[in-house]
């Protein structure tokens, strides 16, 4: 067939290689004296761009405002054009281009030095396209917009005064007679302008940018299309805004808000926030696995019974095991969800466990971790759950640092302190974390807007902390201190059965590094067994019983039958006289080790003297009343009085059977029940009972710790603990079962038992001074029990920690600032070194949505800066970047700008009026924000792509070799959107590449190369950094399938650009 050529531009002008609309009228219809345009579409950026280029001195410039062509429906279609017209411009908002000309075209639409018209309400729609000017005049179907003068293939007609006159008079006579037939429309356009971006003072073009960033409105755009009715509170839908700019930055979240704050709930609108998201761009199939405590798989299920992605909920105690009914939809999960949730994520710091080996499989583009508990900061852990998170995250210094430390050979746990601090700082940029305090804050501000199920307004309640004596006798005293002198002695041959090994590299550090290790062992088994003494004793007579003797006999002399699920089912005096008969052979030098561990005499008569101490352990045991235990049980009745439902905690199962035993032989009026997280059916029951709505009645529950996570028991307005937590984190997470923001009640009590002297755990603060530089120099994994290594004081007291978790709740509000990624914006108007006020902030919360978009002008120290903050999106959460004239100065980390922000803005900082010189320096910081789309890529897509352009430029070549014409254009293709040249990302061409094939470009290779990934993590992921880079190397001989690659890529090139709103910009003009 013949090729058809085009026909002549400069009459039939049209979109095409090489040819624009634009180019064909640029030069007669801008510079004419009499411009008229007839438009039934156009842009508002095309519209204000007409107004400001043109001279009112010596151009009239007429606009005629036609109709939005796309509206189909019944409702679009009697909508008047003036409605039309600015829902559509409200929806889309202005270019960030407009920001040095706004002003200017205000002024021109106020003081008519430009005439606009629409058409009446009553009249019929204009859908003509004609522009005229002095010498030309086209026709046709080109809207006055971007697509419409640049990139979609048009048709129109040029006719020329010289050269067709009649059809030039004849087009100018058809626009005038549409033009008589509009309104004026000024200032309702001007209006309308000034609502979608007005210059304000740089004070609330920042409080704008903030409540933007941290209140998530424009999240409503999302949980709109999947919400069916319900509703969230306010805190969770800008927690689930929060968590979306972390996830568009990262791909990864760690939501730590504090207990009780309804973290399941947006956890499932923030999955199906994500799910929307994706949808809204061409992503039509999601998959959503959540792995939690058995705890709470049915809050899941509960929350996520919504349209939305398909979602499935497992036990994390499946994940970890390699066979099993479930293990096929397990491995399911990681090789196709896309979203992944992981409940409790402070259980999966051990990255050599089954579970975090397995979970490390997951090829999710998003992980979502929910904890209430702080992370554990000690280097290894950072280290796992760095790359859990995303290596290629960290900010390049900090890298830099950590290579450079790990490349000598030196372990994970020998990095110095200030290097940790800034590790843990990077995790910050994860994290997404608001305490109680700020909670509260939350309500206060809008308490109308706080319901629970019940239709109550609510919020946390005041807690009420009580200490209740146990009243031990003076003879049960002397007993306890007996026990505790006859523990000291225990040598802890239980312990020691496996032989001492240098298992971790202390010899590399010398023989005096060895034989501390040595010295370290052998003590941590001494005091680990009697450590393991007074904590039974400390719960009752009968749990040390069962701990010497075994489960069914402690139940004999307690008076009660043996539980079918047998605890203590291998005491410690049948482990000794059966198990610990023979002397491990020893596996370090001889003289590292006490002679009861190299000769089997001396062994063995330390194992008959073990028993001994034992035995006579257990014959004092014997000789204690139950006192203790009977206090326990008259404080519960007396609070049964007090309080309908009421919470009891105790850590041994025993005991929690010996109260059960002891409250129903007295004929409450409560009924008792008890829950130890063995028992599926009463653990449900007691959560029926405690939780919200809750079982009308009184009740009494009696659980042990494995109730104290992850269950919601609200509805109790009392909490006793029968056993004291010696760790701060049991007991804050016994206070969160009913310390939640949906609880109805204003107080709730909790009672703390006051041990007397003897009965205390104790512990020795030389030798915990010892396993921590252990621990610090070698890495050893400690043996010791975490309650004994993480209280802090000897004897302490219930008083003192009530004291302590007050104190831990007042350090919360302070490590915030340390964990959680929007501190640096919260402090520019919360607490004592603020910037702005917290009246502009609530100034400008009611003004958010009358004016779009706020811009402020200020004076610069040096270089000129711009300032910007992205508006959320359906498409896109808020970003905040900052781009400056100084090398090295942009950025889009929040704690640089805000730093910045406060050493360039403050009370001496005046706003400035928009000159022609200060419009110069702006339109410049506008073009450089355009042009550098790596400061809008996160780091993780940035560092994925790179690697897709060293393989496709590894392939090409490769293809090359071979002739293989259509796998080479192919690959032209991907490497035409990957141009990084050594300026940065991109080259010196007009139109910069498209983010959002970007993103999908990145986030198709990442699914790719995952395997290789996984292999890498698995095997060195405890040890090292893995990054995307370190993969280049296998991928060239491990070549993906061309067919794959293709199946993946080509999608993403395809995919339309995406125009950024914009909530709010600060320009620094020097």
């Amino acid at each position: 067939m013949q090729e058809m050529t085009w026909p002549d531009q400069d009459r039939f002008p049209t979109n095409r290689p090489q040819f624009t609309v634009h180019s064909a009228i640029i030069d007669w219809f801008y510079t004419s004296e009499q411009i008229l345009l007839i438009t039934g579409f156009a842009s508002l950026d095309k519209v204000i761009e007409l107004i400001t280029s043109t001279s009112p001195d010596s151009q009239q410039v007429r606009i005629l405002l036609g109709s939005e062509p796309f509206g189909s429906s019944k409702q679009r279609s009697i909508q008047p054009v003036a409605e039309e017209l600015r829902d559509y411009w409200l929806e889309r908002g202005l270019s960030i281009e407009q920001c040095p000309v706004v002003e200017r075209a205000v002024r021109a639409l106020r003081e008519h030095y430009v005439e606009v018209r629409m058409p009446p309400e009553q009249s019929r729609r204009v859908h003509a396209k004609i522009f005229c000017g002095d010498s030309k005049a086209m026709l046709g179907s080109s809207n006055f917009t971007q697509p419409g003068l640049h990139s979609q293939i048009e048709g129109n007609c040029l006719f020329s005064k010289s050269r067709d006159a009649k059809r030039f008079d004849e087009t100018w006579q058809l626009a005038e007679s549409i033009w008589d037939l509009g309104i004026p429309c000024n200032e309702w356009l001007a209006d309308l302008i000034e609502q979608l971006m007005r210059i304000v003072p740089w004070q609330e073009a920042l409080a704008r940018a903030c409540i933007e960033l941290l209140e998530g409105q424009w999240v409503d755009q999302l949980l709109s299309l999947r919400a069916e009715g319900q509703t969230l509170w306010p805190s969770q839908r800008d927690g689930i805004s929060q968590a979306l700019y972390v996830l568009e930055r990262t791909g990864s979240v760690l939501i730590a808000d504090a207990t009780g704050s309804g973290k399941t709930k947006m956890g499932s609108f923030l999955i199906q926030a994500i799910s929307a998201k994706s949808t809204a761009q061409g992503n039509l199939n999601h998959l959503c696995g959540i792995i939690c405590p058995p705890n709470v798989e049915d809050n899941w299920r509960f929350e996520t019974l919504r349209r939305g992605p398909n979602v499935s909920v497992v036990s994390h105690g499946l994940v970890g095991r390699l066979k099993g009914e479930n293990s096929g939809l397990i491995q399911q999960l990681l090789d196709d969800a896309d979203i992944l949730v992981l409940d409790e994520a402070h259980n999966y710091h051990n990255l050599k466990s089954n579970r975090s080996q397995k979970l490390l499989e997951n090829v999710a583009l998003h992980l979502m971790l929910f904890t209430a508990t702080p992370i554990n900061r000690s280097a290894k852990d950072l280290l796992v759950l760095i790359n859990l998170l995303g290596a290629d995250n960290l900010q390049d210094e900090t890298v830099n640092q950590l290579e450079k430390h790990l490349a000598g050979r030196k372990r994970i746990t020998q990095l110095d302190d200030m290097l940790v601090q800034r590790l843990a700082n990077d995790i910050k940029a994860f994290t997404v974390r608001r305490t109680i305090k700020q909670l509260k804050a939350y309500i206060a501000s809008e308490p109308e807007a706080y319901h629970n199920i019940l239709g109550s307004r609510c919020t946390y309640p005041e807690i009420r902390n009580r200490v209740y004596p146990l009243n031990e006798s003076d003879s049960d005293r002397q007993v306890a201190a007996q026990v505790r002198e006859l523990a000291s002695q225990l040598k802890g041959l239980v312990n020691l059965q496996k032989p001492i090994r240098d298992d971790v590299g202390a010899s590399v550090h010398g023989t005096e590094a060895l034989r501390n290790y040595v010295e370290f062992r052998i003590k941590s088994a001494s005091l680990l067994a009697g450590y393991r003494v007074m904590s039974a004793i400390r719960s009752s007579k009968y749990v040390l019983i069962e701990e010497l003797r075994g489960h069914t006999e402690a139940c004999h002399e307690a008076g009660l039958p043996p539980d079918g699920i047998v605890t203590g089912q291998n005491p410690v005096l049948n482990k000794l006289r059966r198990h610990c008969t023979v002397m491990p052979k020893p596996a370090v030098d001889l003289e590292l080790l006490p002679d009861f561990l190299t000769d089997p005499m001396k062994y063995d008569e330390a194992l008959q003297r073990e028993i001994g101490l034992y035995d006579e352990i257990l014959a004092l045991t014997r000789r204690l009343s139950t006192r203790r235990e009977e206090a326990k049980v008259a404080l519960i009745v007396e609070a049964s009085r007090q309080h309908k439902k009421l919470i009891a905690f105790e850590s041994r199962r025993l005991a929690i059977k010996y109260f059960k035993h002891r409250l129903s032989s007295l004929q409450l009026d409560h009924e008792v029940h008890l829950a130890t997280g063995a028992d599926k059916k009463s653990k449900a029951q007691v959560c029926a009972v405690m939780g919200l709505p809750g079982e009308r009645g009184a009740h009494i529950a009696l659980c042990s710790d494995a109730m104290a996570e992850g269950v919601n028991l609200q509805s109790a307005s009392c909490l006793i603990m029968l056993d004291t937590p010696s760790v701060i984190r049991i007991a804050e997470q016994r206070v969160g079962r009913i310390e939640r923001l949906d609880s109805p009640h204003d107080t709730a009590t909790v009672y703390w038992p006051q041990d007397s002297e003897e009965f205390k755990l104790r512990r020795d603060d030389r030798f915990i001074d010892r396993v921590r530089t252990v621990q610090r120099l070698l890495g050893g994994n400690l043996v010791l029990p975490e309650d004994y290594l993480s209280y802090e004081k000897e004897n302490a007291t219930s008083d003192e920690l009530i004291k302590d978790l007050t104190a831990e709740r007042r350090d919360q509000e302070f490590e915030v600032q340390t964990q959680d990624a929007f501190y640096p914006v919260r402090s520019l108007f919360e607490g004592e070194d603020t910037l702005i006020s917290k009246e502009i902030i609530d100034k400008m919360k009611a003004t958010t949505g009358v004016v779009i978009s706020c811009v402020g002008i200020v004076p610069a120290q040096h270089h000129a800066w711009a300032f910007v903050c992205q508006a959320g999106t359906k498409d896109y959460a808020p970003r905040w970047i900052l781009v400056s004239n100084e090398a090295g100065q942009s950025t889009t980390q929040l704690e640089e700008i805000t730093k910045f922000l406060r050493e360039n803005l403050g009370d001496n900082v005046e706003d400035l009026k928009p000159t022609d010189s200060a419009k110069e320096q702006m339109i410049h910081l506008i073009d450089r924000f355009k042009e550098d789309q790596e400061l809008r890529l996160s780091k993780r897509r940035v560092a994925v792509l790179k690697l897709l352009e060293r393989y496709i430029d590894n392939e090409a070549n490769y293809e090359s070799k071979h002739q293989r014409q259509e796998r080479i254009q192919f690959y032209g293709r991907v490497q035409a959107q990957l141009p990084w040249r050594a300026r940065g990302l991109l080259d010196a061409s007009d139109t910069p590449p498209n983010l959002v094939t970007l993103e999908a470009l990145a986030d198709a290779f990442q699914q790719l190369v995952q395997p290789l990934r996984i292999e890498r993590l698995k095997r060195d992921g405890s040890k090292r950094l893995i990054r995307y880079k370190d993969l280049f190397d296998t991928l060239r001989k491990r070549r993906i399938d061309y067919q794959a690659l293709h199946e993946a890529l080509e999608p993403a090139l395809d995919k339309e650009a995406i125009e950024p709103r914009f909530a709010a910009v600060i320009f620094g003009i020097s």
